[in-house]
């Protein structure tokens, strides 16, 4: 199936991005910043919340997340299978999940068929929970989990796929970590974008003003900021809370 199948032209575009010079976003709190990495309030947030997130396929905690969770777990299984359904067949790959969180895509990777599968996570408590996943799920031999700053991650070679979902949705400057992506990947990266308008937006704004940063986006403002970076295939496909970000090093047609 190819990347294009069942989408209109209002679902996906395709664009040639350039090198070019950092912009500044609007913030969960509605000021404009120039975004830089990951800060200690997301780490201490993600410590603190480990096991609490919903999972792809799992169940609400409580009558109280119950709507606001369906909606948010319906985001992370469309984006869960797209991702699948776009690495297609995984046997011998090697594959790195950035943010990988509790490990939901770097076990399922590696039950697939992959070779080798890196999950980097700057909060501890999120390692310790993958690592507990693969070990369950029989792939411990194939995953390797590592408490990083993925900008300071050195593999010794690169990727054949590179996942970064849920991500972006913390990080005060974008441009770092895209070009962190495109330098590690070989073949395709996928990127999750939180969209800044709709119900869900404005309920995590609202839910997220006193824990932690939370940067969200437009289409246009993708769009703006996918010519900043090197020629590369970009395809921003709206899927559901989300902007589903296909990403092609070195690709231009």
């Amino acid at each position: 199936m190819g990347l294009t199948s069942g989408l209109t032209t209002n679902d996906l575009r395709v664009i040639t991005v350039n090198f070019g010079t950092p912009i500044s976003f609007r913030t969960a709190g509605g000021e404009s910043a120039r975004r830089s990495g990951p800060s200690s309030m997301v780490r201490e947030f993600f410590d603190r919340q480990a096991g609490h997130f919903p999972e792809v396929g799992g169940t609400p905690a409580g009558l109280l997340r119950c709507v606001s969770n369906a909606l948010f777990r319906r985001s992370l299984k469309l984006r869960f299978d797209r991702v699948f359904e776009r690495m297609g067949p995984l046997q011998g790959c090697r594959v790195l999940d950035v943010g990988c969180g509790s490990g939901s895509y770097a076990v399922h990777a590696a039950s697939a068929g992959a070779a080798h599968v890196v999950g980097v996570d700057f909060a501890p408590a999120m390692i310790r929970l993958a690592t507990t996943r693969a070990e369950k799920a029989g792939v411990a031999d194939r995953c390797h989990f590592q408490a990083a700053d993925v900008l300071a991650f050195q593999p010794s070679e690169a990727f054949d796929f590179v996942v970064a979902m849920g991500v972006m949705d913390y990080i005060a400057d974008p441009a770092p970590m895209i070009v962190k992506v495109i330098r590690l990947t070989n073949r395709t990266a996928f990127f999750s974008f939180p969209k800044s308008a709709g119900i869900l937006a404005l309920q995590r704004r609202v839910r997220y003003r006193r824990k932690c940063p939370l940067y969200m986006y437009s289409r246009d403002e993708l769009e703006r900021m996918s010519s900043e970076f090197p020629p590369s295939r970009f395809e921003i496909e709206s899927l559901a809370r989300d902007w589903f970000v296909t990403l092609h090093p070195g690709t231009t047609t």
